[in-house]
């Protein structure tokens, strides 16, 4: 495939990769933060 042929298409994927990565990244790291677990040990 050639680099510039669809610049749109790649830009919407990059930018839907960072959403799905921040949507489950998000949680798991408000988890980690205020779970008291580490608080015990």
């Amino acid at each position: 495939m050639p680099h510039r042929t669809r610049p749109m298409t790649a830009l919407l994927v990059f930018t839907g990769l960072n959403a799905v990565l921040v949507s489950t990244i998000t949680p798991v790291y408000d988890f980690v933060c205020f779970l008291p677990f580490w608080e015990r040990r």
